[in-house]
């Protein structure tokens, strides 16, 4: 009597094994062929469309066992053409926690050779302007995320400045952050994320700590700025001035940390560290010279610009050189540099408002070698004199 049963028994084990299987293989068959080909379709499409570039990926890949997505080839053109920004590989490890969690978690996210073109136009428009542009889209609610092990290798920018006929590079770009979230729980946790980039060759290293989701803001960086060359940069600043620095680096080492309370009170900005200028030169418009400096060394104990409160340790100049000449109109040349000596329009002094105090302690100053110049063209015969130390 027990053989049909056992017969019985068996048929069903068979049936369920069977069933297993069956959906073993389906699932296997959609995470494998069938889900990369209709991601990757979505995937340009809405691309293009939030872009308004053309957007293609060259291939998707699916793992529905350790649920790994990776974008081979992502590459986003330009109107005119050329790359706008691309990407070899984007590799994405979910957890199937986030299911539960309500929220993307992920078990690592990297980026390999992410790359990014910026144009400014004669026009002073960038290549990207019209996506600055249009109707504000209303904000939702947002979504929470866990992202373990965030990593860029091998990024690069190219900024093409039209107008001023130059081109600037930032290659090399690593990014590393550990952790990221903004769950509930997580956000009173510090993210601990490293920078490193070369910006026209040279060097710049950054790491720190930051609250990025906490409700009063905490960030720590430690900064590392390895001799950047300043008159590359000097034409980009907002103010124009009326005189040029033809040479000059501009070196910075140490700790820069920003504290929001999130309560209303003023937010903090220190910085402490070193900051060094080497091989200064500034030049009249007409190629004449101001002034030299072979180098300044400040060690900052304590710098607080948002308070103007500022504890320096030392300064250290060496051989500083400085032309000084009274014009025949009986204005200094330096003065006339800096806008001195034109008076104010009324209705732009209404406006001014009064800037606060600045408070500067400093424990110790040394002065070595340096020369000025010194020329009144205001007198019958000219008077011209020097000063050198030692």
């Amino acid at each position: 009597m027990w053989k049909p049963h056992l017969k019985e028994n068996v048929f069903t084990v068979q049936k369920i094994l069977l069933i297993i299987a069956g959906v073993f293989i389906a699932y296997s068959l959609i995470g494998f062929f069938v889900i990369p080909p209709i991601v990757r379709k979505i995937a340009e499409k809405d691309l293009s469309k939030s872009l308004k570039r053309p957007a293609t990926i060259r291939k998707i890949s699916f793992n529905p066992y350790n649920l790994t997505l990776t974008i081979y080839g992502l590459s986003v053109s330009g109107h005119k053409g050329g790359r706008f920004i691309s990407a070899d590989k984007i590799t994405a490890d979910f957890q199937i926690i986030s299911v539960f969690k309500g929220g993307v978690v992920l078990r690592e996210l990297v980026v390999h050779h992410p790359y990014v073109r910026i144009v400014r136009n004669e026009d002073l428009t960038y290549n990207f302007s019209d996506l600055l542009s249009g109707p504000k889209k209303k904000k939702g609610k947002p979504l929470n995320f866990c992202l373990d092990n965030i990593i860029v290798s091998g990024g690069r920018v190219d900024f093409d400045d039209r107008p001023k006929k130059a081109t600037h590079v930032i290659d090399g770009i690593t990014v590393m952050v550990p952790f990221v979230s903004n769950f509930r729980y997580d956000t009173g946790t510090f993210v601990r994320p490293a920078f490193y980039a070369r910006l026209d060759g040279r060097p710049i290293d950054l790491k720190g700590e930051t609250k990025p989701f906490a409700k009063g803001e905490e960030t720590l960086f430690n900064v590392r700025l390895d001799a950047l060359n300043i008159p590359r940069y000097m034409e980009y600043l907002p103010e124009k001035y009326k005189f040029r620095i033809t040479s000059g680096t501009l070196s910075a080492g140490g700790a820069v940390s920003f504290v929001n309370p999130g309560d209303g009170t003023t937010p903090r900005l220190l910085y402490q560290g070193t900051v060094s200028l080497d091989g200064l030169k500034v030049d009249n418009p007409d190629g004449s010279n101001i002034a030299t400096l072979s180098h300044a060394g400040v060690n900052v104990q304590d710098a607080e610009p948002l308070a103007g409160d500022y504890k320096i340790s030392s300064i250290i100049i060496d051989r500083p050189g400085l032309n000084i000449v009274r014009e025949a109109d009986g204005k200094y040349n330096i003065l006339k540099l800096l806008g001195q000596g034109s008076k104010t329009p009324p209705n732009q002094r209404k406006n001014k408002k009064k800037s606060g105090k600045i408070r500067i302690r400093l424990h110790d100053f040394s002065l070595t070698g340096g020369k000025i110049n010194f020329a009144d063209m205001s007198v019958p015969g000219h008077f011209k004199t020097s000063v050198t130390g030692a």
